[in-house]
């Protein structure tokens, strides 16, 4: 039995979505009287205003910075150090030396500690309080581990993928407001030979986000090997609901003058239908969009010195 003649009957027997497999909690809380100083990943705050007791790094992106500060101006004084440790290889980023960064606070607002190393050093804090404000976290989980029907375990998603003969990889993730970081196995996204989008399976209540993509090279011109980074937003599926047949989106990949930018939306859910009913009119019938928002990989940009199919991910295009 080919796999999507099982897919096929998977979708048959989905009728049932998992509630409130994970809780959420806001990564954020504001105080109306003071602001709240978060940091980017591998970013130190070593003091504010001279006072060195009012220190915070976020080393993994995971353990953000949570510096109250009054009203007013200040005086930051960050440093940037950040390691990774892959299956092959560990690497690391340092700053030269630290940067002094003075910023304008006011109360109830959200700032975030930004520090960029490559191609040269820089330092700023920004009022991110729009963008960032009471949004969610969620730690990993599999409906697997619990007592959910079988039949609910999972959910079949769709996705477009261009240039054709690119692969994307979805991994389970923990996010906590503007950030996610790789939490556990992989799912790689691949259109089969003729077919127009990739098909796969997701474990309901997981929470997965693109860590990665690749090209053999005729689309994209090379061989390419892309991994986002820094300030790039990618899209996140937090808690997959079990019981579904979803659209995931269009990934498009283009070149752009640092590396590759990235284009994603959910457009095109009817013409996916459309294309979808010829050959499995069941899954056509149960496909809807899935919930997702755009979030920040925990890893920063660094010179690519490991080979020259390797890239970054350094937009996200409108």
């Amino acid at each position: 039995m080919n796999s999507l003649r099982v897919l096929r009957l998977a979708a048959a027997v989905l009728a049932l979505v998992v509630p409130g497999i994970v809780c959420a909690q806001t990564a954020s809380p504001l105080d109306r009287e003071r602001a709240l100083l978060h940091c980017d990943v591998g970013v130190t705050v070593k003091s504010v205003d001279g006072d060195t007791a009012r220190t915070a790094s976020n080393p993994d992106g995971m353990t953000d910075c949570m510096i109250r500060v009054e009203p007013g101006r200040h005086v930051a004084v960050l440093e940037f150090s950040w390691d990774s440790s892959l299956a092959t290889s560990h690497y690391g980023i340092r700053a030269k030396s630290p940067a002094t960064v003075d910023f304008d606070a006011l109360a109830a607002r959200l700032y975030r500690a930004r520090f960029q190393v490559f191609p040269a050093e820089k330092a700023w804090i920004e009022d991110v309080t729009d963008e960032e404000r009471d949004l969610p976290s969620h730690e990993p989980f599999s409906a697997k581990s619990r007592d959910v029907p079988k039949n609910q375990r999972t959910s079949i998603v769709i996705a477009r993928i261009s240039p054709d003969d690119m692969s994307v990889m979805l991994a389970a993730a923990r996010t906590r407001g503007i950030l996610f970081e790789r939490s556990g196995h992989s799912t790689t996204l691949k259109a089969k030979k003729g077919a127009k989008f990739a098909l796969e399976t997701l474990d309901a209540g997981e929470t997965a986000g693109l860590v990665f993509a690749s090209s053999r090279g005729k689309g994209l011109s090379n061989p390419t090997q892309i991994f986002p980074c820094d300030a790039a937003r990618v899209p996140v599926f937090e808690n997959v609901s079990g019981g579904q047949v979803v659209y995931l989106g269009h990934f498009g990949f283009e070149r752009v003058a640092t590396g590759y930018g990235l284009r994603f939306s959910q457009e095109d859910l009817e013409e996916v239908r459309a294309d979808l009913a010829k050959d499995s009119p069941e899954l056509a019938s149960q496909l809807q969009a899935a919930p997702y928002r755009m979030a920040r990989l925990a890893d920063p940009c660094r010179e690519m010195h490991m080979d020259w199919i390797f890239h970054q991910l350094v937009e996200t295009l409108n």
